[in-house]
């Protein structure tokens, strides 16, 4: 009889153990808390970072060509059922676990009607609040907005990266895209607050930055994209040293060299750091993915 119901028991135990282990806690619903958003962390050096020192370059004309607007969630201009076309996403998160997420709309496909748009979540993704941030320009001045990148530095402040693009066909005396800036912070009441828009560098830059756990630098990448140039049009490596209030010793280091006749007029790259003081850089072209490295010193890391 023991030799009988023994497998029983054994695949009844089985069961029991695997109902009843940690694992089922993993997947529990938890209802979110309110963080409180004017406690300052212990950690608080670097909470006010500026990314780049205020004489850098000068301030936005976002004032002329377009703006940003906060809360546009009942704006019918902006309205997500009016949407025909949308694309280029990012997410990021910030020091207490709010999770923005960010792309391009408006128009029915990339061009001068773009706007981005910043929705966020204090639930870790389970709903979301549209358009509590939208960054426009004037179609008309043949500018527009693209590519928005959220990344973090390394105290945990968030900013949101965008290029402006300028169509020199129709308007002289301006580069033809700007990589921009701003630092994100949520306000008490829910609403985005934004710093100043600052120009980083000439180019665009679509995947994200970081901070080398080896050199304490940030790792920028911004791309050239300008047909007819191959020497412009280039996948560029930007870096910068932490200073006590914001980035110092900011500028280009290097960047991967393309064969001209391999070289795609969009540049998407990106830089990873590898285990033996290496950078990996990768980027496509016409015909695939194509990788690069170089140590840091040659970089002047």
């Amino acid at each position: 009889m023991k030799k009988k119901y023994f497998p029983i028991l054994s695949i009844l135990f089985v069961f029991v153990f695997t109902f009843c282990s940690s694992d089922k806690d993993a997947f529990t619903e938890k209802t979110p808390i309110d963080l409180d958003l004017t406690s300052k962390p212990t950690n608080y050096f670097g909470q006010d970072f500026t990314l780049l020192p205020q004489d850098n370059v000068s301030n936005s004309d976002l004032n002329i060509e377009g703006g940003i607007l906060q809360d546009q969630n009942s704006n019918p201009k902006y309205n997500q059922t009016k949407r025909t076309w949308q694309g280029i996403p990012s997410i990021g998160k910030d020091r207490w676990g709010t999770l923005y997420a960010t792309w391009i709309s408006g128009g029915k496909w990339e061009g001068n009607d773009n706007y981005i748009t910043v929705s966020l979540s204090k639930d870790k993704g389970k709903t979301w609040k549209h358009d509590k941030l939208v960054i426009y320009v004037n179609p008309e001045d043949s500018t527009r907005v693209m590519d928005p990148s959220l990344f973090n530095d390394k105290f945990g402040n968030l900013y949101i990266a965008w290029a402006k693009h300028i169509e020199r066909k129709k308007v002289v005396n301006k580069q033809w895209a700007d990589a921009w800036y701003s630092k994100l912070k949520l306000s008490e009441t829910g609403t985005i607050e934004y710093s100043s828009p600052r120009k980083m560098a000439s180019g665009i830059m679509i995947n994200k930055p970081f901070t080398s756990t080896i050199t304490d630098q940030m790792i920028f990448p911004i791309a050239v994209w300008y047909a007819g140039n191959p020497i412009l049009q280039q996948p560029f490596m930007y870096k910068g040293d932490y200073g006590t209030d914001n980035l110092v010793n900011f500028n280009k280091v290097g960047g991967i060299t393309m064969n001209v006749t391999k070289q795609h007029m969009i540049y998407e790259h990106m830089f990873v750091e590898l285990k033996d003081s290496t950078y990996l850089g990768m980027t496509r072209a016409i015909d695939g993915i194509y990788y690069s490295k170089a140590k840091m010193e040659k970089l002047g890391m």
